[in-house]
């Protein structure tokens, strides 16, 4: 084989190496944001470590030193199948960190679209309380919840919250990356805090947002008080699934992050240590996906409590009888109660 090379001054604009079809790999079923992330992590790693094994030490040298790409040809001067240029090396790399952190996000936006109920339950649940409410007890309680009361949060499960911290995180995630690219020994953790994060490790990013969201660490009991205020947002969260909008806006965010670092990576990797950029992205990717798991966590923890109240307001609404209604209107009561009460158990049968 013989070797040439190509020099390359610059990155296409219309830049996507993701593409919009579904992850190839399948993300396992995580209960938890921090098995979500170690797998993450494991793949970043690996993408990794087979990028560097696949450029080769020579490939390296003759970039690094020049600026220009190695190509493979055989002896009609053809590039081989072997010989795949280095940004098509490292848009590889790319791909495979963003088809993980792309199959946690699948996987929860299915969770949740798996939870939408229809507008039908929803207009019987809501009949249900407003008909019911008065003959319910003061002091009935719903359960216990704590992500939906007493945190910084508050109860507008639609205010685009999460989707304006995952952006905050990104940028304190971009800041890093370039540290650590300028010094690849950092360790990622101390880059972030450099970067204004105060977490030493990656799994702690939940109690990190629990704490920044305020979210006591026991749970409060569920008045009918709060349910008679937040029923309609309750029935939001559990009928219309208004979570999966903003997770799929930031999965988008997500998407465009990758995509304007793939291709800062590839821009820079003729003037700079190829191997510290790629290194950097390897360490900062999986820490992103932390990020947005432990997001993604919380958003599914406030949907759980919002559907176990809705839950234990259908069942107060189905045993509670009136008190004063003649027998025609009761008969006819009856009637439509069965009705609702078949859809609403439908509705949380899963």
């Amino acid at each position: 084989m013989v070797y040439t090379s190509k020099v390359t001054s610059s990155v296409e604009e219309n830049f996507d190496i993701l593409g919009s079809a579904p992850s190839s790999i399948v993300c396992p079923n995580f209960n938890t944001a921090l098995e979500s992330t170690l797998f993450i992590g494991s793949v970043c790693e690996e993408a990794y470590a087979d990028l560097m094994e696949s450029i080769g030490v020579e490939e390296l040298h003759i970039y690094e030193s020049t600026g220009s790409e190695v190509l493979y040809e055989d002896a009609e001067g053809k590039e081989t199948k072997d010989g795949a240029n280095l940004k098509e090396k490292i848009k590889g790399f790319f791909q495979k960190a963003w088809e993980a952190i792309k199959s946690v996000f699948e996987k929860v936006i299915a969770w949740f679209q798996g939870k939408i109920h229809s507008q039908k339950a929803l207009g019987k649940i809501a009949f249900a309380w407003n008909k019911k409410k008065d003959q319910i007890k003061d002091d009935k309680t719903f359960g216990k919840a704590k992500y939906l009361i007493g945190s910084k949060l508050g109860n507008n499960i639609a205010s685009g919250i999460f989707k304006k911290t995952a952006g905050e995180m990104r940028d304190k995630v971009l800041k890093a990356s370039r540290m650590i690219i300028d010094n690849p020994e950092l360790d990622v953790m101390e880059a972030m805090q450099k970067a204004g994060v105060n977490v030493d490790n990656a799994k702690n990013f939940k109690a990190f947002y629990t704490e920044k969201f305020g979210i006591p660490k026991e749970a409060t009991a569920v008045t009918k008080k709060w349910v008679d205020e937040n029923i309609k947002m309750l029935a939001s969260i559990v009928v219309y699934g208004v979570s999966t909008k903003e997770i799929k806006e930031m999965y988008k965010d997500t998407k465009n992050y990758i995509n304007a670092t793939a291709k800062e990576a590839m821009a820079d990797a003729a003037k700079k240590d190829v191997k510290a950029v790629i290194k950097a992205a390897s360490k900062t990717l999986p820490v992103l996906g932390a990020c947005n798991n432990a997001l993604l966590d919380i958003m599914r923890a406030r949907y759980i409590e919002a559907n176990n109240i809705l839950t234990s307001v259908a069942v107060a609404c189905k045993l509670t009888k009136a008190a004063k209604e003649d027998k025609k209107e009761e008969k006819e009561e009856a009637t439509g109660e069965s009705a609702m009460i078949a859809a609403i158990e439908s509705a949380f049968d899963f």
